[in-house]
């Protein structure tokens, strides 16, 4: 039952970040049980969070597992269009599409990053 509750919030985690982002599970440490989540030696409450300094996008488990997506331009691998650069919002994830040489004109372009 626990497995099959795992892979549904990952399906989820998946079908709502889509290709922009990249997504991770994580079991309980070996050995702990209970309902907090532990990342980078803090721990979390269930429920949902935001790290913002890693661009993730977090879902707690009442078992201590802990769902999560990394968002924006640490996502993955995009394609970004000859004479194009991402230009990155205040956030450090997010970003868009400029021109090369003039970063105050967007680049001609369908994709939006983040």
């Amino acid at each position: 039952m626990k497995i099959h509750r795992l892979l549904i919030l990952l399906a989820a985690l998946i079908a709502v970040h889509r290709v922009e982002s990249a997504c991770f599970l994580n079991a309980p440490p070996t050995g702990k049980t209970g309902n907090v989540c532990e990342y980078k030696g803090v721990q979390y409450k269930p429920g949902t969070f935001r790290i913002e300094e890693d661009c993730l996008g977090c879902t707690c488990n009442s078992d201590g597992s802990m769902g999560c997506c990394v968002y924006g331009v640490h996502a993955g691998v995009f394609h970004i269009p000859t004479g194009c650069k991402i230009s990155l919002h205040d956030d450090g994830c997010n970003g868009h599409l400029v021109k090369i040489d003039d970063e105050t004109q967007p680049c001609d372009s369908p994709f939006v990053v983040g």
